[in-house]
């Protein structure tokens, strides 16, 4: 059974402040031509996403170039509710990293999916070089963004890009209980670009 821990992308959903907001029209209609053919208009970090290094790297790996083996394989959901601005090195948290090699962090509850959050807990750069230690070869975050907004020089994104820790933002953890599962979220081969959405999925290991 696959839990989809995706989050929608429509015309309603919230970009980053600033960012462009998804939208969408038809370029061919059904009842002009026999088929329906959409074109969009999105930020690369729509919904639940992969940032490339090339995203806060100027000589950065771009979306296309990352290993796909990554993104696919055992991960671990890792309870860390409660961490309102920040998810610190804990021992509750670095209890749950042993045997890890793919974290998932769970920040909160259920949330509305469409909208942007006031205030998300972003990743201690402490945390981040334990990652890195740990040899964890991917940080995923139910938040819009690996540092908490207003992060200057973005520091824990740093640490996870030398580390090659990739990093999957804004994913819908809120069924996703703690545990062992296979993550399945595979970036679009977008050449040359600094993000890509992905479908993400949980299957519960046997």
């Amino acid at each position: 059974m696959l839990l989809d821990i995706s989050r929608p992308v429509a015309r309603r959903s919230e970009p980053w402040p600033g960012d462009s907001p998804f939208s969408w029209e038809l370029s061919g209609h059904f009842a002009r031509g026999g088929v329906n053919v959409g074109c969009i208009t999105t930020s690369t970090h729509a919904g639940s996403h992969v940032d490339a290094p090339w995203h806060f790297l100027p000589d950065g790996a771009t979306v296309e170039a990352l290993p796909l083996d990554a993104f696919l394989g055992p991960a671990r959901v890792i309870d860390a509710r409660g961490s309102e601005r920040r998810i610190e090195p804990s021992e509750a948290i670095l209890r749950q990293l042993d045997g890890c090699e793919r974290a998932l962090f769970r920040t909160r509850e259920r949330t509305d999916p469409y909208t942007f959050p006031a205030a998300f807990a972003g990743l201690d750069p402490g945390l981040a070089e334990e990652l890195v230690r740990r040899r964890i070869r991917l940080f995923g975050t139910d938040a819009p963004s690996t540092d908490a907004m207003g992060m200057h020089g973005l520091p824990s994104h740093h640490v996870l890009a030398r580390g090659s820790c990739h990093i999957v933002e804004w994913l819908d953890l809120s069924q996703a209980q703690p545990g062992d599962y296979e993550f399945i979220g595979l970036p679009l081969r977008l050449e040359g670009l600094d993000a890509s959405p992905i479908r993400a999925v949980l299957r519960r290991k046997a």
